[in-house]
Order: structure tokens, then C-alpha cells, then sequence
């Protein structure tokens, strides 16, 4: 048996000394499959503790049960219930051969009771989270999940309370989101419905009685529409969402989604300008082309809120300029984006092709080095970049090579600009 060398016993050091680190062994136990967890509890004392943290971190009120129902050490059982933070309360409609009787969980105040790190109960559409318990009364924060169509937010029984909260608990209900489902395009009420949800917004009623958190409109609006309700809202200081997806319609003439977004930044910190569905196409009009040269000045939008981007384009040719240049209008500074994400749709190329081929796209896209520079003039060094494209049946995966070169493409400009920072040795005719 040939004796370890110098540099092996000096990894297994290294390697012990970080696997004695309570937060680096937690880290990489994270990485973990359950399975491998579960081997994990069986090592010994301290990695029992470490792994449960994991496992049992967040976990379904019916396997909770179960392993409480299987462990017959009381430590252990202690050990594992001190180690849940969030409890589903969601039966495993999947397993038919469940124990039913566990379906229905207890009332909140005996899950609190019961487990002693206990953060969040989640129901099939809502979350409870505590937030104080030994405050009194104790203080939560109810998190409701809703899904409907448009001029359904006008309800007066908004929002839907769970009768089986103690009274006694300081609740604060905030819809954590909510999805505005899609009304046809051809709908002649689509409109109406629209006003009916803008109209409840405007004036904080139905849903809006309490704060929304992230807002998804899966619906068409005009772009005029919406930029009269965003310039209301901000002349008003009106309490927004944090998030907004939405499906603007662009017409030939007027607002567009550069004014937008635009008027948007001013007022949330996300912004998602949503993909078409599968049985319509996308109303927008601007190209990549028109939106990199609308001279929009970024960092003079006043009170900008805004962090993350996605933006839809549609993938058009341009017939009067080289596809290897963008006429970049605005070249900085940066506004420091967190996320900046360009999707380019293809259908309003290749309405009528095979989804299948991706063949003549690349002949209506730019180069790369092009998109790179005129996302990084906006977003910055700090910046998350995506290049993706919607509308094909490998897009999952051309959009994760498209990506993968712009974001070679940024690196590159990135580089180049840390050349020009820094000392170097003045030449001797440059010296004073």
C-alpha cells in the first residue's frame, strides 16, 4: 500500500478543516439529493444535526407525520421537529395509497406549538409567515396567491380571509401574487374588462384594498392605455407592486413599449414584458433596432425604481441598415440593472415556417458584439444577461447558446474597459 503524499495529506486537512465549519459543511450539504440526506443522518451526531436542518427544513405536514409515526427515539423526534422552519399543509393528492387521515393538518396555533422554529404554513394557494411570536398579540403576515380573470378584482369580499385564524392574532394580508388570466383577443369584452380591473386599481378597491406584491397581467392593453394609468399613478404616489408582468398592444401611431417602460421604471423595481401565448402572437412592433436607438436616457428617468428587465422584441430585418451595427443612442452611464433579459420572438420573421428550423434567423439578428454592447451601456457592470428566443421548438436551447455568447461578448467589454484602468510607467518623454 503505497503511503499518502505530502500534497494529499495536506488536502484532507484543508478538506477537514472546512467540513468543521458549520456553514460551509451546510452549504455543501445543500447540494445534497434527500437521499444522500438521509445517509447523511446516519453518520454520526454532528452531521445528524446538520443534515436534519436540511431535510426537514421545509416539509410536507403529511411526511412530517409519517416520520414522527416511524422514529422511536424521543431525541431524535425533538431534533427533527426543532429543525422545521416551513410546513405544507398540501396532501399528496399524487399518492393514492396515503394515509388519509393525515390530510387535514391542526389549526395553526398547534403547529406553532409543536414546532418550535416554525416560520411559515402554506395552504393550497396561501402562506401564513410569523413574524413576531412573543409579541402581543403574536404578528403575521398572511401571503395569498390568486388567479382570475381581470374584472374579478372588483369583488367586495376581497380578500378571502381563513376563518380558522385566532382572533387574537395580529394579521397583516398582503396577495403575494396574483395572475390576471389571459381574455381572448378577439373577446368584445376584453376591453370592458380591462377598464373594470384598471378602474379597481385606480381607485384601491376589491383587491387592491391591501398591498400586491407581483402583479401578472396576461392580458392585451394598448400601450396608450397603460401609459395613462402609469402617469396617474405616479402623480398620484400610488402604492405599486414590486413586480409587474404584462402584454402591452403597440399600434402604428402613439406610446409604445419604450414610453412603457419608462413610465414603469419610475414606479416598480421589475419589469417583464410577457411572451406571446401558444394561440396568439405578440402585439409588439418595436424592434431591436428601434428599441436600442429611441435615445430613451436611462439614468434620467426620475425616481428610478427599477432593477430587473425582460424585454420581448420581435425578431425583424432591417432593411436599410448593416445587420452588423445598432445605432446605439444611449452609451451611459450604466443604471446599474440587477437582471437585463432580450427576447426575441420569432414568429413576425418566419410566421408561416416550420417551428422546427431555425434556419435563416441568425440573418435577422445582430451581432453579438452589438446586443452586448448596447445591454452592458444600460445594465452595467453587476448586471445578470440573457439572450434568449421564443417562438421555436429548440428555443430552450438556442436561448441558452445565445446567452452563453452574449455573455462572452459582455465579458470581453468588460476586460477591455479594466485595461484602461490602473498604473503603467510613464515613457521618458512624458515624465516632468
Amino acid at each position: 500500500m503505497t503511503a499518502p503524499s505530502g500534497s494529499q495529506h495536506q488536502d484532507t486537512h484543508v478538506a477537514a478543516y472546512v467540513w468543521a465549519l458549520p456553514n460551509l459543511r451546510a452549504k455543501i450539504l445543500e447540494y445534497l439529493p434527500s437521499k444522500a440526506l438521509i445517509t447523511t443522518l446516519t453518520l454520526n451526531k454532528e452531521n445528524l444535526r446538520s443534515a436534519a436542518e436540511i431535510l426537514f427544513a421545509k416539509i410536507l405536514y403529511h411526511d412530517c407525520m409519517k416520520v414522527e409515526k416511524a422514529c422511536t427515539s424521543i431525541s431524535r423526534t425533538r431534533l427533527y421537529l426543532s429543525a422545521v422552519r416551513h410546513i405544507d399543509t398540501t396532501p399528496p393528492y399524487q399518492d393514492t395509497n396515503r394515509d388519509r387521515t393525515l390530510d387535514r393538518s391542526p389549526s395553526e396555533a398547534v403547529l406553532f406549538a409543536r414546532y418550535p422554529r416554525l416560520r411559515w404554513v402554506t395552504y393550497d394557494c396561501d402562506t401564513l409567515e410569523l413574524v413576531d411570536l412573543d409579541s402581543s398579540p403574536p404578528r403575521f403576515i398572511h401571503h395569498i396567491l390568486y388567479d382570475l380573470k381581470p374584472h374579478y378584482v372588483d369583488d367586495d369580499d376581497f380578500p378571502l380571509e381563513r376563518d380558522e385564524f385566532p382572533l387574537d392574532w395580529d394579521i397583516t394580508s398582503i396577495i403575494r401574487h396574483v395572475q390576471l388570466n389571459n381574455c381572448d383577443e378577439f373577446d368584445t369584452e376584453r376591453i370592458a374588462y380591462s377598464e373594470v380591473f384598471f378602474r379597481t386599481w385606480l381607485e384601491k378597491s376589491g383587491m387592491f384594498k391591501i398591498p400586491v406584491i407581483q402583479l401578472e397581467m396576461d392580458f392585451l392593453v394598448p400601450c396608450k392605455r397603460l401609459c395613462e394609468v402609469f402617469s396617474t399613478m405616479y402623480r398620484d404616489h400610488h402604492e405599486m407592486p414590486k413586480s409587474i408582468r404584462l402584454r402591452p398592444e403597440e399600434e402604428a401611431e402613439g406610446p409604445n413599449i419604450i414610453d412603457v417602460i419608462e413610465q414603469l421604471s419610475s414606479l416598480v423595481e421589475k419589469i417583464d414584458i410577457m411572451p406571446p401565448t401558444s394561440t396568439d402572437r405578440s402585439k409588439v412592433i418595436t424592434s431591436i433596432y428601434d428599441f436600442f436607438s429611441s435615445g430613451l436616457n436611462w439614468s434620467s428617468i426620475p425616481d428610478r425604481k427599477i432593477k430587473d428587465l425582460s424585454v420581448l422584441l420581435p425578431l425583424t430585418p432591417k432593411s436599410d441598415c448593416s445587420l452588423q451595427e445598432l445605432d446605439i443612442a444611449y452609451t451611459g452611464p450604466h443604471i446599474g440593472l440587477t437582471s437585463f433579459s432580450l427576447t426575441l420572438d420569432v414568429p413576425s420573421v418566419q410566421p408561416n415556417a416550420d417551428p422546427s428550423s431555425n434556419v435563416g434567423l441568425t440573418d435577422h439578428v445582430p451581432s453579438f458584439s452589438q446586443i452586448a454592447k448596447a445591454m452592458y451601456c444600460i445594465g452595467g457592470t453587476g448586471c445578470q444577461y440573457s439572450l434568449k428566443i421564443h417562438g421555436t421548438e429548440d428555443m430552450k436551447t438556442t436561448s441558452e447558446i445565445w446567452t452563453s455568447l452574449l455573455r462572452k461578448e459582455i465579458w470581453e467589454i468588460i476586460r477591455n474597459e479594466t485595461k484602461l484602468v490602473g498604473w503603467r510607467r510613464l515613457r521618458l518623454e512624458e515624465r516632468v
